[in-house]
């Protein structure tokens, strides 16, 4: 799997509200910006109830790339396997 997609300059110009989608090579995987930082978060929809439910998982830079995606990677399959993140 490559990890291209991410580029840094990118997220550094992200404005507050803004986020960067990894789709189709990992969906859901989303960093999103606020005032004062960029979160790496998890968005999807709750397989019963139908809803979209999204999951904080690091802050960019101290969380990089391949980190969020290997935590994407364990969140999602635990999803798949019934575990309610």
């Amino acid at each position: 799997m490559s990890l291209t997609p991410f580029d840094a300059r990118a997220a550094k110009k992200l404005e507050p509200g803004q986020h960067i989608a990894f789709t189709p090579e990992f969906p859901g995987l989303r960093l999103e910006a606020t005032k004062t930082r960029r979160t790496w978060a998890y968005r999807y929809r709750h397989p019963a109830l139908g809803t979209m439910k999204q999951i904080k998982l690091g802050s960019w830079p101290a969380m990089g790339f391949s980190v969020a995606v290997d935590t994407w990677q364990k969140v999602r399959s635990d999803r798949s396997n019934g575990v309610d993140v």
